[in-house]
């Protein structure tokens, strides 16, 4: 065709376009990794990170993926209370001002027995 079309009016450009989002879409569908891009990252945190990542001989990528991933497994603030209201009361029969009393007492015995630098 002299308009460089195919047969059925379809541009080839757009052709392809189509076929590799279709392929990206199937490859993200199947996969367990994503693609992440970070724009406007300020070059002091930039910086940082390669240094950090460095240090421990590790590429940025590889850094950045075990620091998300660290904090990913981590329990939001909200998920965190409610485990902690889930749990069983703790139960004793000591009242609690002799406990923190106690506390009190062990944590002065052991300040007391150390050198104060001045």
């Amino acid at each position: 065709m002299p308009d460089g079309r195919r047969p059925g009016g379809a541009d080839p450009g757009v052709t392809l376009t189509c076929l590799w989002l279709q392929t990206a879409t199937m490859q993200a569908m199947v996969s367990d990794r994503v693609d992440l891009n970070i724009r406007a990252l300020p070059a002091d945190v930039h910086r940082a990170l390669v240094g950090r990542a460095a240090a421990r001989g590790m590429s940025l990528r590889a850094y950045v993926v075990e620091v998300l991933s660290e904090h990913a497994a981590l329990p939001t603030v909200d998920e965190w209370l409610a485990e902690v209201a889930a749990l069983p009361a703790a139960r004793t029969t000591v009242p609690a001002t002799e406990l923190l009393d106690a506390d009190a007492a062990e944590r002065d015995a052991g300040l007391s027995g150390r050198e104060h630098v001045g």
